[in-house]
């Protein structure tokens, strides 16, 4: 049924009710090609770049389970931390829940990430700093009362409940961690690379997570294994994904050189 949630994203497989088990798989690709892609679109985020990657890699995966969405795009649900650095760490992080919508009915990659940063653009233009937009965050989420968070998560599983309608607004979670760029070690063993496994919120049973460390970005996933049995096939859609948006960048290089030239 499409259109259905709150955010008036097609509802899909990763809404159905979370089992006991979890898998998990992911990617790695060089972070120089993450901002070369990033660089095309003026002002695009990594974040907006995961949703334009990861956005065309569940298109294709429902599309091979014969679940394609083709008259409505996909919605990320975006998980912020909003806890300002100046705050004790004892305090612990506060996490604040946005949309976006990853424009999945547009093929290329390019123009994905295009239609991506500019619906974001508008979306965010009263606002005028990304300081003030996190000050706003920060104070919804502090005026929601514990006990009100508690019984929400506890009647989560209900169809009907609250927070699972929120969480179903989203047809996969997308977060970001910025890792060193320094190699890290631990008793003389080097650290070779970074992945996830993230928990899931029930109403959303798909989630990404992008973070880099050394001169590698790191693409992850996490899902539940009953609604998402092939996490290989998932993986494979990100790779192909991934080789888009080469092919996409070596055109726009090969582009612009033909306008240099004339």
């Amino acid at each position: 049924v499409e259109g259905s949630t709150l955010s008036g994203a097609p509802y899909t497989r990763f809404a159905d009710e979370l089992c006991p088990h979890r898998v998990f798989d992911g990617i790695s690709v060089p972070t120089e090609m993450i901002n070369q892609f990033k660089n095309t679109v003026k002002g695009a985020t990594t974040l907006q770049v995961a949703a334009a990657i990861c956005g065309g890699a569940v298109t294709k995966y429902l599309i091979a389970h014969g679940e394609g969405t083709y008259n409505s795009s996909l919605v990320a649900l975006l998980q912020a931390n909003v806890r300002v650095t100046e705050t004790h760490a004892m305090i612990g992080n506060e996490i604040s829940l946005d949309y976006m919508t990853m424009h999945t009915l547009v093929y290329h990659p390019i123009e994905r990430l295009h239609a991506i940063t500019n619906a974001s653009r508008n979306k965010d233009s009263a606002i005028d700093s990304a300081d003030e937009r996190r000050i706003i965050m920060r104070n919804v989420f502090n005026v929601i009362p514990s006990p009100l968070l508690a019984i929400l998560g506890k009647h989560s599983k209900n169809k009907h409940s609250p927070s699972r309608k929120l969480f179903t607004s989203g047809n996969c979670t997308i977060s970001e961690i910025n890792g060193s760029n320094k190699p890290l070690y631990l008793l003389g063993a080097k650290l070779m690379s970074i992945t996830t496994l993230s928990p899931l919120y029930e109403g959303c049973a798909l989630r990404f997570n992008i973070s880099t460390y050394g001169e590698a970005t790191n693409i992850s996933f996490t899902a539940d294994r009953g609604i998402l049995p092939d996490p290989e096939l998932m993986s494979e859609f990100l790779q192909h994904t991934i080789n888009e948006v080469e092919v996409d960048l070596h055109e726009d290089i090969s582009e612009i050189n033909k306008i240099a030239k004339v």
